[in-house]
């Protein structure tokens, strides 16, 4: 019933949003119909993201590099996979932290598109896709102050947190206290191979991974019935 009731504001929330923008790109992600949260999370259709930015505040920190990819029909598309960095002039952007992280550094800023044309990518192809990330409320707080910059309203979409996904099922099997919540420590327990983190396409790819994973394990018998995306949404 909460879940009917979330979904019911996020409708409300982008009817709202639509009055508030006149930017093309936002229109039209929020014209379009979002996925329906009673389809059977394996059937669903979805869009994994990572982020990399200049540090973990988004009231003063920047998006440096997006990268995504999609899954549909239980399946990662790497075809689909996209990956760009944002554009910053040099003295607008602070690299001394975040640059021995994910080794970006301004020579590849300066060769980056624009915000906006980063954003828009992500909206056409988020459209008619549920959004997976880990650790959402990092990437939300980016994309909602992102989006406020470039659209004038927040990104509203049904979000999949797999590290609350992952947080949720080992409390029920009572093994949480101890365990690391990372992106690579949480495919280890699918023994799924580590990949070298902090590169924004590599990271969604290896999410979306994790998130197929974590979907095989909520159906391990045949004729299990089909667990809603409902029941995984922030």
């Amino acid at each position: 019933m909460l879940k009917f009731f979330k979904n019911q504001w996020q409708q409300r929330d982008r009817q709202r949003a639509k009055a508030k923008t006149q930017h093309p790109d936002m229109l039209q992600f929020l014209g379009a119909h979002p996925p329906s949260s009673s389809t059977s999370a394996l059937a669903s259709r979805y869009l994994v993201l990572d982020l990399e930015m200049t540090g973990l505040d988004a009231k003063v920190d920047s998006i440096l590099s997006a990268g995504w990819v999609l899954i549909e029909q239980g399946q990662v598309l790497l075809s689909t996979a996209q990956h760009h960095y944002v554009q910053q002039q040099q003295a607008s952007v602070n690299l001394d932290q975040s640059a021995p992280i994910h080794n970006i550094h301004h020579k590849h800023l300066a060769s980056g598109i624009a915000l906006e044309a980063v954003l828009g990518a992500l909206l056409r192809d988020l459209q008619d896709h549920i959004l997976v990330v880990h650790h959402a409320p990092l990437d939300r707080a980016f994309l909602d102050k992102a989006c406020l910059s470039e659209y004038g309203v927040r990104l509203y979409t049904p979000v999949i947190d797999t590290l609350q996904v992952e947080r949720k099922k080992l409390l029920i099997h009572g093994t949480l206290e101890g365990q690391s919540l990372r992106l690579n420590d949480c495919r280890q327990r699918y023994n799924l191979p580590n990949y070298k983190a902090h590169n924004a396409v590599i990271d969604a790819i290896a999410t979306a991974e994790l998130w197929l994973a974590q979907l095989a394990s909520t159906q391990t018998q045949p004729h299990t019935k089909p667990v809603p995306v409902s029941y995984f949404l922030s």
